[in-house]
């Protein structure tokens, strides 16, 4: 999980923040839900083949299958080795409900700030915490003496302008 704190200077950009993040979201979604497809169309496909293969060989498919890829574990990080269709399958699977869980957070995240984005409040800056591009604590400040904002500097992130707020650190 990665937590990063954003500034924003007014509702609106926020709200621009939450759109393209749930673009971002509701794209990844889409092009999984595709290579889901494939891969179930290609399992399927490869399952009908073995059965096949097996017929022609006079076996039954007794599931131990030398042919499936092999897991293995390196730490903290699982490896597939030859993975099939299956295996991806489940992969993709588990990567699209996790897209699908972060757009729905981003969306309720939305819906329960929109009286920020009703109006306009200027000599605002909002704060947000985020965990994985989800904001999970917004920081609001009206007067500018005050807010998390002071802690920090800018840094403009290349391609689409977005400020994200890195610490000040001290010399």
């Amino acid at each position: 999980m990665t937590l990063e704190l954003r500034t924003f200077a007014s509702p609106s950009e926020l709200a621009e923040y939450l759109q393209r993040e749930a673009d971002k979201a509701a794209a990844a979604v889409g092009v999984h839900l595709r290579q889901l497809q494939e891969i179930k169309s290609q399992a399927e496909k490869d399952r009908r083949a073995k059965e096949v293969v097996y017929k022609l060989l006079g076996r039954k498919n007794s599931g131990d299958d030398t042919v499936r890829g092999q897991e293995a574990k390196l730490d903290v990080v699982g490896v597939l080795i030859n993975p099939d269709p299956e295996q991806l399958q489940t992969l993709i699977e588990q990567l699209l409900e996790s897209q699908q869980t972060k757009l729905n957070a981003i969306e309720k995240v939305s819906k329960s700030i929109d009286p920020l984005f009703r109006e306009e409040l200027g000599g605002v800056t909002i704060s947000v915490i985020t965990s994985n591009g989800v904001p999970i604590k917004l920081c609001i400040s009206t007067e500018p003496s005050t807010g998390i904002d002071k802690l920090t500097r800018e840094v403009t992130v290349k391609g689409d302008g977005e400020k994200i707020a890195r610490p000040i650190l001290a010399r």
